[in-house]
């Protein structure tokens, strides 16, 4: 599990395999403990993947960490190797997109960004990332798919998404 505090703090807890809570170690936590990378960074948002051991959270400057399992590529870290601390993703940060909220679904991750761009990364078999692969996407994919709309709300179920457009539009894969 994962929160936010009004002050921007990320506290994790729980099931600690695979260095999902981004303390550095693989230890179970049973009560909430602050990620002590993130101590110097305002967090706004956090997902957790379902069982999959990843989770992604987004600062207040637009940028997006990872930890966790890789496998796939669903960090957006350009490999599939895991980390039990904090990354950030730099692809996002260098290309200069501002994301605003982050999504796991099984095995694949979702990042929103201000301007209602839907970046995909990880498992894309069965169309599930919606960029139109079915190889692993080791890195942050523009959905080209979605261009013509910009994407307010996102919803990720195990292996499927429903987007809603500032129109009211839905668009689901």
């Amino acid at each position: 599990s994962a929160a936010v505090t009004a002050k921007g703090r990320l506290y994790t807890w729980g099931r600690g395999s695979y260095g999902r809570l981004g303390h550095g170690d693989n230890i179970d936590q049973t009560t909430p403990k602050m990620v002590a990378a993130l101590k110097d960074v305002f967090i706004v948002d956090v997902a957790c993947g379902s069982g999959d051991a990843h989770t992604l959270a987004v600062s207040d400057q637009g940028h997006v960490y990872g930890w966790g399992d890789g496998d796939y590529g669903k960090l957006g870290l350009g490999g599939c190797n895991g980390t039990p601390t904090p990354m950030l993703l730099s692809q996002l940060k260098n290309d200069g997109v501002f994301i605003t909220r982050v999504f796991c679904g099984h095995q694949f991750s979702l990042a929103l960004s201000k301007e209602g761009h839907l970046y995909a990364f990880g498992r894309a078999d069965n169309g599930r990332t919606g960029a139109g692969e079915d190889r692993a996407l080791r890195t942050p994919t523009l959905v080209q798919g979605l261009l013509g709309y910009q994407i307010e709300k996102v919803s990720v179920g195990a292996c499927h998404v429903v987007c809603m457009s500032t129109n009211g539009d839905i668009i689901v894969w």
